[in-house]
């Protein structure tokens, strides 16, 4: 309902000034009445969050532990549909998506570019993470 701001919801909905601001003043109520699930949409988000930082970090643990270039592209090609993994793959950096993603041993430079990908993505998570820990504290 909001997405558009103020005066083009207005517009879009027919809404006098009047009637706009008694459906606001509902919307805030609702919400304040029902913060339980306003914070498990957040939690939904969080736990969205947690399961693409366990994912990255399944991959970290595989570089760091020295995994062989196969045993690495045997893990890639496993999670290959994962939306993670899409879009970290799915950037200018990495010029042939497809041999990362179907031939990680002969990708060459894209494997470091996606390493180095993986690991700025899983410490941005990270920070999100902490700062909204931070905010409910």
């Amino acid at each position: 309902m909001f997405a558009c701001g103020s005066e083009e919801t207005k517009v879009r909905f027919g809404q006098s000034n009047r009637a706009f601001n008694a459906k606001l003043r509902k919307l805030i109520d609702y919400c304040q009445h029902h913060q339980s699930k306003m914070k498990c949409i957040a939690n939904r988000q969080d736990q969205k969050t947690v399961e693409e930082l366990n994912l990255l970090k399944e991959y970290i643990i595989l570089v760091d532990d020295a995994a062989s270039d196969k045993r690495i592209g045997q893990w890639i090609y496993d999670h290959k549909e994962s939306s993670s993994l899409n879009e970290i793959v799915d950037t200018p950096l990495i010029k042939y998506q497809g041999r990362v993603l179907k031939n990680f041993v002969n990708s060459g430079v894209d494997r470091y570019a996606f390493n180095e990908l993986i690991h700025a993505r899983y410490i941005k998570l990270e920070q999100e993470l902490k700062e909204k820990s931070n905010e409910l504290s």
